[in-house]
C-alpha cells in the first residue's frame, strides 16, 4: 500500500550532491613508525641467521664459532670470516650485515626521537564492594 501510494503522488526529484564516504586519516607519529619498522627489520633479518648458526653449531660443524653466528650484527661477520665457501655465502652474509645494521639503526632512531605528548603512568589504589586493587593510568 505504500508503494502504491508512493508511485500515485509522486515527489519532485532533487539532484542533491553525495560526497563518497571518506575515512579519517591514519596518523602514526613518526616514533612509532620507526621503531616498529626497526623491529621489524632488524628480527626478520636475524632469526633465519641465528637458526641457521643453531643448525650448523649442533650438526658437527668444522668449527665452534658457528654458534655465534646467532649474535646479532656480530653473526654475519663471524660467519663470513669462518666459512670459507663460495662467493654467493660472503654476499649473503654482508646483505644480512646491512640489513640487521639498517633495522637497528631505525629502531634506535625510533626510540631517540621524541614521543608525542607522554601522559605520566598514575598508580592509584581502588576499592570498592565488588573490586580491591590497583589501578594504572598513562602511556607507556
Amino acid at each position: 500500500m505504500l508503494l502504491l501510494s508512493a508511485l500515485a503522488h509522486p515527489a519532485a526529484l532533487v539532484a542533491q550532491s553525495i560526497e563518497p564516504y571518506r575515512p579519517p586519516p591514519i596518523e602514526l607519529e613518526p616514533k612509532r613508525a620507526l621503531t616498529i619498522t626497526g623491529v621489524s627489520v632488524f628480527v626478520t633479518s636475524w632469526l633465519p641467521n641465528a637458526g641457521f648458526g643453531l643448525v650448523l653449531s649442533f650438526g658437527g660443524a668444522e668449527s665452534d664459532l658457528l654458534g655465534l653466528m646467532q649474535i646479532p650484527v656480530v653473526g654475519p661477520i663471524i660467519g663470513m670470516a669462518v666459512l670459507d665457501w663460495q662467493d654467493g655465502w660472503v654476499i649473503f652474509q654482508a646483505s644480512v650485515l646491512l640489513t640487521q645494521c639498517a633495522g637497528l639503526a631505525l629502531w634506535i632512531t625510533g626510540l631517540a626521537l621524541p614521543g608525542p605528548e607522554e601522559q605520566p603512568v598514575v598508580i592509584a589504589p581502588v576499592a570498592s564492594p565488588e573490586l580491591v586493587g590497583v589501578a594504572v593510568r598513562g602511556s607507556f
